[in-house]
Order: C-alpha cells, then structure tokens, then sequence
C-alpha cells in the first residue's frame, strides 16, 4: 500500500476487484513488490472526496466491514443539469432563478432563499484574520468561526461535507484549496 497513517482496527475505504474508481481505472488483480493485490485501500483524493490528501481514509463513527462507502460518509449521486439559458433570460442566469424555473415546472412551491447569515454569540475580531487580497473576486466571500464543541455526539460525515465545498478539514481549522 505505502500509506502509512493506519494501524491495525481502523476501518478504511476498499475498492474491490471490478470496482471503477471515479477517475475511470479499473481495479483489476495485478502484481504489486512482488505480492498479488486484489483490491486497493482508497485515500480521499481516490474516492473523488479531495487533492493532495496523504495516506488513507480513515473511516470515523460505527461503521462496518462491508458496508458501502456511499452510505458510510453519507454521500448521494451529484446530479448534473446541462442548462441552456438564452440571452433574453438574464433571471434564470443565476442558482435562485434556475431553481424559480424547475419549481414552477415540478408543480412545487418556490421561496427565494435569504442569502444573509445569521449572526449568533460573540463577536470574532481578535479570534480570526480574514485578508482579502482579491477584492474584485471577493464579493460573495464569508467567514465563520466557533469555539468548543457541539454537545451530543458528531455526525460522522462533517469532514465529508466539508470536502463537498473544497474544503480541507482538520481538527482545528479549515482552508480553501489555492487552486
């Protein structure tokens, strides 16, 4: 494997002889130093869940030998639309106005979502630095910050979901990839 960052008990990501990984190989029994391999233990970067991520997933919560990793980190398909919007639409040239459109055509109500955040507790300043060094492709950027832990227990997917919006999470903070 080379990835050193497992011990023995932990529970990780296996891709089966068969299995087509989302960059498109196959896995398929070949000769790895020497030794057969019938499958491939998967890192975040291979599973289509992040870049530059060393070593291998390593699987947080009750979960159990066999179960898919689909189900395990909470992960549904994407759904793509290949939209075509015409210039005399400008409305519909934007999330909340394609959403208007397939409200409308599913027969679904539809509420224009308030894009402000909500403000809670204390204020940040002094606990977090935010440089804009960019301020023409700033416009819609946000910053939050929180102390302490939720009570209660964790849900297992929040590295998950925090890799969804290109973030990389850690146990302390959070970056947005530079590229």
């Amino acid at each position: 494997c080379g990835a050193f960052n497992m011990t023995v008990g932990d529970l990780v990501p296996f891709a089966t002889l068969g299995t087509t990984m989302p960059n498109g190989m196959q896995i398929g029994r070949r000769k790895m130093r020497g030794e057969w391999s019938n499958g491939m233990l998967c890192s975040p970067e291979e599973i289509g869940l992040g870049v530059d991520q060393d070593g291998i997933l390593i699987l947080e919560g009750g979960h159990t030998v066999g179960q898919p990793v689909t189900e395990a980190l909470e992960l549904s398909p994407d759904v793509l639309f290949d939209l075509e919007v015409n210039p005399n639409r400008p409305d519909a040239m934007c999330v909340a106005g394609v959403a208007r459109d397939l409200a409308a055509r599913q027969g679904v109500p539809f509420a224009r979502p308030d894009p402000s955040p909500q403000e809670v507790g204390a204020d940040a300043a002094g606990r977090v630095a935010v440089e804009i060094l960019d301020k023409t492709s700033a416009a819609g950027s946000w910053c939050a910050s929180w102390t302490g832990s939720p009570s209660g227990p964790r849900r297992s997917g929040w590295r998950t979901d925090l890799r969804r919006w290109a973030c990389a999470p850690s146990t302390t903070w959070w970056t947005l990839p530079t590229t």
